[in-house]
């Protein structure tokens, strides 16, 4: 339809016969939680957008977002409600709720009239990305955890070099099975993408470097993905980390680099410090300190232990840098989970970083809280090979109970540079169980 002044015009009922084009096109989603208004039970609801489309005869169609509503019957109190939503048709609950009917607010007086005594879900909050991040993010700078075991070169360098070189056939691989996956593949994903890659420092040393990253079912990998995990021909860490005096700096380099070999090698990473920053930090460098940490940190394998008032702190700077209180996402179950299961106690001012399994744990502690700076703090690092004297030394003095009751049948896919990273040459995956072995050794 074109108007008086030449403009094209589109009658709403051939947009919305469209409309599923015009979101497949362009797609675009938003999710955000709600409440059941008759038991006040948490509900997740997805909204699809239309955005305009151009047809092959150059027109475009415009976009078309209607308003309506969505009954849901609650999954807790099996009691129905209405919500206000955008493209009701394409409205849907995630969780909570289950989608009974819907209605457009222009033109279905019949469905207004049926559901006019319904209670209406009214609240609605987004979740905040910055807190469901995951990312190890291996530093590479001035404070290396991996040095030749002959030289004392820094190796992470070299093997980052050396895995750059090796990139393009690694990819061609990863590629290949990934086609093979989407093709074959049945039952459990693999946990991780393990490279185990060889390569000489330059004194000469052989060195078998090991990166890791969590498994995505993509052809898109990128280098800045993987971390780290061990370095073998690399200086031993409790003979690399000797008791001594380290800035600041250095003592948060080294845990953040620690994190990832835990995260792959380790059944729990344990983060017990007083403080996480300190009082004179401004909101947002307070904020970021806490987000570095929990972003870096696996919440199914992680553990936090502050000192009471830590966690408040750290909530009064979201709230301040935020639009939304971190109050009101906890209500909404949109909070950081880690966040949601930390411990806090007084009387203790410990500062204990580790790695733990049954029957090897590795420890970084000393006087270091996780504040970034060049004061100079005292830092040790010690290996147990008995989870029950770890325990004894370092957890129950502070009374946390930890049973170590860690079950997975997980496994990796390794790519070995020796089979020029090919998975269809020999062994390509291992067990959760052999990851120490493999890796370590």
């Amino acid at each position: 339809m074109i108007d008086e002044n030449g403009n094209l015009h589109f009658p709403p009922e051939f947009l919305r016969q469209n409309k599923r084009s015009l979101i497949e096109s362009n797609e675009s989603v938003s999710e955000s939680n709600s409440k059941c208004p008759n038991c006040s039970s948490v509900v997740t609801i997805s909204e699809a957008y239309t955005k305009p489309c151009t047809l092959e005869n150059g027109i475009t169609v415009p976009a078309f977002d209607e308003d309506g509503v969505m009954i849901g019957e609650c999954k807790s109190c099996d009691k129905n409600f209405a919500m206000d939503v955008t493209n009701p048709e394409f409205s849907e609950f995630i969780s909570g709720a289950v989608k009974k009917d819907y209605y457009f607010k222009v033109d279905d007086k019949r469905k207004k009239d049926l559901y006019k005594n319904l209670f209406s879900a009214t609240a609605r909050v987004e979740g905040d990305n910055k807190l469901k991040n995951y990312y190890l993010n291996y530093i590479y700078d001035d404070y290396p955890l991996y040095v030749c075991n002959q030289c004392g070169e820094n190796l992470e360098y070299i093997s980052l070099k050396a895995f750059k070189e090796n990139f393009t056939l690694f990819q061609k691989e990863h590629n290949n099975y990934v086609n093979w996956s989407l093709k074959n593949a049945q039952g459990q994903n693999p946990e991780h993408l393990i490279i185990k890659l060889d390569f000489r420092c330059s004194c000469g040393e052989e060195c078998k470097g090991f990166f890791f990253k969590k498994y995505v079912e993509t052809f898109n990998v990128e280098i800045s993905e993987f971390s780290i995990c061990n370095i073998v021909g690399a200086r031993s860490l409790d003979k690399r980390i000797m008791s001594g005096v380290y800035s600041k700096n250095n003592c948060v380099s080294w845990l953040y680099k620690l994190i990832p070999r835990w995260t792959l090698l380790f059944d729990k990473v344990y983060i017990i410090t007083p403080f996480v920053g300190h009082q004179w930090l401004k909101s947002d460098k307070l904020m970021d300190t806490w987000l570095e940490l929990v972003n870096r940190l696996d919440h199914k394998k992680s553990k936090i232990l502050l000192k009471y008032g830590q966690f408040s702190s750290f909530r009064k700077a979201y709230s301040k840098e935020n639009n939304v209180s971190y109050e009101t996402l906890s209500e909404f179950e949109l909070g950081a989970d880690l966040l949601s299961e930390l411990k806090q106690t007084n009387d203790f001012h410990a500062k204990i970083y580790c790695g733990i399994r049954q029957n090897r744990c590795e420890v970084f502690s000393g006087s270091a809280n996780l504040v970034k700076g060049k004061s100079m703090e005292v830092m040790h690092f010690n290996v147990f090979d008995d989870f029950d004297k770890f325990n004894e030394a370092f957890l129950i003095p502070l009374g946390v109970k930890e049973d170590l009751k860690f079950k997975t049948n997980t496994h990796s896919l390794l790519f070995d540079s020796d089979k020029k990273f090919s998975l269809f040459q020999g062994r390509s995956t291992i067990n959760y169980d052999e990851y120490n072995n493999v890796i370590l050794r």
